[in-house]
């Protein structure tokens, strides 16, 4: 989860400020990435929450984890 914010960090510094967001063109592809990375790390976003809140993420257990 750590990894999909770090590079956030790093490729767009003051991505967390809504101000950044609501006037830049990053502000409609961070949620985008942010939601590809965490499926792609295995986490699941909650129904009814923010795309942008880690608090909204579940870890889904692996296939081999679930038998």
């Amino acid at each position: 989860m750590t990894a999909c914010y770090a590079q956030l960090d790093k490729q767009a510094p003051g991505w967390r400020s809504e101000a950044h967001q609501r006037h830049s063109k990053m502000g409609t592809l961070v949620p985008r990435y942010i939601l590809e990375c965490m499926q792609a790390e295995r986490f699941k976003l909650r129904p009814l929450c923010s795309q942008m809140d880690e608090r909204c993420y579940t870890q889904e257990p692996r296939f081999w984890e679930r038998l």
